[in-house]
């Protein structure tokens, strides 16, 4: 894809106090977004740079994000004199303009992560604000936890066969933000013994449960129970097992083989009523877990 042209990348620098992330992302005309209209607390973006990477075409950058090279030919920030290699394709970027330079066909991708999302992180941990304060020395450094993290939550932000929920996407965007802190010199607080209190737990279950359609966000869940998303995330995964976007997904299986069972709905209709986003991504998220599809399930249980 051709570079932003230089009247463009300076329209969107300039007015870039003026303007919300999800403005400026959509004027990233060469890039492919996800999240923004979905509202994800950390969107993402796909780059196919045919003509490679200059550091002007780079200058709107105003947002922290993790950046991952996913191929092509090498890049280099000739500040820091560091290049991509194995091992080494991952930055994290403060926000400013952004120096990487590639000399040729390069894919990358970048999550963005708003300075909300770190004092979000901060506050949870009981540590002051980071915005403003971000390392900008994070750059093609070798660290395999975070690139695992970054290139799954990458796979499931782009999945054409099983759309992620924004419940799901926030809680991968925490931990993204979790392991940052750390690279700040900063270890969250363990969560206390047992999680989620009994009561707490049944009150966010029920909420969940009576929202299997929707696509109910990590904050509004946390909101159930009063608790910040970093501390409920971690809080219900030690309560339950599994983070909450599992539990959901568990509850509207459930709820699927019920209707499967009881009813005379086609496939379609159990998939709606169940709260998935289509027969498609019913079938996939059914055949993951029980290892046959919805229609064979209920053939053996009928004859």
């Amino acid at each position: 894809m051709d570079m932003l042209r230089t009247d463009e990348a300076r329209t969107i620098r300039d007015g870039w106090d003026a303007q919300p992330t999800e403005v400026v992302l959509r004027r990233v005309a060469e890039a492919r977004a996800i999240g923004v209209a979905e509202s994800w607390a950390a969107p993402a973006l796909l780059y196919d740079r045919r003509l490679g990477v200059s550091s002007t075409c780079f200058g709107w950058n105003r947002i922290p994000g993790i950046s991952i090279r996913l191929s092509g030919v090498e890049a280099h920030h000739p500040g820091l004199r560091r290049r991509t290699g194995p091992g080494h394709n991952l930055s994290f970027s403060p926000g400013g303009p952004n120096r990487i330079l590639a000399d040729g066909p390069i894919r990358f991708a970048t999550i963005s992560l708003e300075g909300r999302l770190f004092d979000r992180g901060a506050a949870a941990e009981g540590l002051p604000d980071l915005h403003g304060r971000l390392r900008d020395d994070l750059f093609f450094f070798p660290d395999s936890r975070l690139e695992g993290m970054t290139r799954e939550y990458l796979r499931r932000a782009f999945s054409t066969t099983e759309p992620p929920s924004a419940l799901e996407m926030e809680g991968r965007a925490l931990l993204l933000v979790d392991h940052v802190i750390r690279l700040h010199g900063h270890v969250p607080i363990a969560v206390r013994r047992g999680g989620l209190a009994p009561h707490q737990l049944r009150r966010v279950q029920d909420f969940l449960r009576e929202n299997l359609t929707e696509d109910v966000s990590l904050s509004a869940a946390a909101a159930v129970v009063g608790l910040s998303t970093s501390y409920f995330a971690r809080a219900f995964r030690q309560a339950t097992g599994v983070p909450p976007h599992q539990w959901v997904i568990q509850q509207r299986l459930e709820r699927a083989k019920s209707l499967l069972e009881l009813s005379g709905l086609s496939l379609a209709e159990v998939a709606l009523q169940a709260g998935f986003a289509d027969q498609s991504h019913f079938t996939s998220a059914f055949r993951r877990a029980t290892g046959t599809t919805p229609g064979h399930w209920r053939r053996a249980r009928v004859d």
